[in-house]
């Protein structure tokens, strides 16, 4: 029987039935072989699959060892629960999802709009903030704090409605826009008696109260024949005899044109600074009895003890270390009722000088010790 031919209609060729095929022993040969590859291969798969299972069954029996082992110590079993649950995570652990881009745009438009409000809330806070603050200002300058009292403090031979009146305050005005310092020059200008004022503005209570202090006389000055009364803050008082117990102090010049109430500062400086530098350091070494402090030349200053000690000090310098020289050497060297200058320009070596003009020197550093 021959083969069907090919017409070339058809693209496929048809075979020969299963009778007709030729076999031969390569053939033969060359299946097997294929066949026997196939075995090979399959086996190892199965080999390597049993390998693996063998080797997970070891693990998982390892570990269980090291579980049963790990009960006898806490710490121990903590560390191998927190192993195994490491591993578990880690194994049952997946990659998070990635959100949808409808989501992620809806959430993004939500947190826009949430700063978007809380923009807007801090502005309306501090648009409230400054209304509430201009309305208080308003009010407390309008109609809150206003003066419905005035309380004259300390003892005083003046009036209080003396006071009152000098001082240009009056019952209605509001506390906030008070000028207190003008107040305060308004009361000391308008009394020469008066020494301090103090002023306090009670808010509660929609009062003021003025505290006031007596000046009290400090020391008797001289200038130009004439004698002035002088407070502690140098404010001249008035022109009177000079007060018993008070020091007299000589070199400034005051004209008749000074008024009561102007201070010695505003009429010269350096003298009024330089007398309350000497009379500070004369009560610090507690030199008693100190009659009268010259100060007519700035360098050739003296002051006089009990009338009988004259202590000359020379150039305003080393005021301090002069006068402690001298108060060491009157209460060691000078004897009661000595009449003697001492010579102080050399605070360390003080020169003494008698009646009799003999004169002495001594060491101060020697007189300390």
């Amino acid at each position: 029987m021959q083969p069907p031919k090919n017409t070339g209609k058809t693209k496929r060729r048809e075979s020969a039935p299963l009778d007709n095929r030729l076999y031969s022993k390569d053939a033969i040969n060359r299946s097997g072989q294929a066949r026997r590859r196939n075995d090979d291969v399959l086996a190892k798969k199965q080999l390597a699959e049993y390998r693996k299972k063998q080797n997970r069954a070891d693990r998982q029996q390892s570990i269980e060892y090291f579980d049963n082992r790990s009960t006898k110590s806490s710490a121990t079993k903590t560390k191998v629960n927190a192993k195994k649950s490491t591993r578990n995570r880690k194994i049952k652990k997946s990659p998070p999802k990635a959100p949808p881009l409808e989501k992620s745009i809806a959430k993004a438009k939500t947190r826009t709009v949430k700063k978007r409000r809380k923009q807007n809330y801090s502005l309306y806070y501090i648009f409230g903030f400054i209304f509430l603050f201009g309305v208080i200002f308003l009010l407390s300058n309008t109609v809150l704090f206003n003066i419905k009292g005035i309380e004259i403090l300390g003892e005083t031979s003046i009036s209080h409605e003396q006071i009152i009146t000098a001082s240009g305050v009056k019952y209605g005005e509001n506390l906030l826009r008070l000028k207190t310092d003008e107040i305060k020059q308004n009361i000391l200008n308008s009394f020469v008696d008066i020494e301090q004022v103090n002023i306090k503005r009670d808010f509660f209570g929609s009062s003021l109260k003025i505290s006031v202090v007596n000046a009290v006389p400090y020391i008797n000055l001289k200038s130009n024949g004439q004698n002035f009364i002088v407070s502690e803050s140098g404010r001249l008082l008035n022109k009177a005899v000079p007060v018993d117990g008070l020091i007299t102090v000589q070199g400034f010049n005051i004209d008749e044109a000074a008024q009561m109430g102007q201070s010695l500062k505003e009429i010269d400086e350096s003298k009024y600074n330089l007398i309350n530098e000497i009379i500070y350091y004369i009560k610090e070494n507690q030199i008693q009895s100190v009659n009268n402090i010259d100060v007519n030349d700035k360098y050739n200053i003296s002051f006089v003890v009990d009338d009988r000690i004259i202590c000359e000090l020379g150039a305003n310098e080393r005021i301090e270390d002069k006068i402690h020289a001298a108060a060491v050497t009157i209460s060691k060297k000078i004897q009661p009722n000595e009449k003697v200058t001492l010579l102080l320009n050399n605070p360390e070596k003080v020169y003494v000088k008698n009646n009799a003009e003999t004169s002495d020197s001594t060491d101060s550093s020697q007189e300390n010790g």
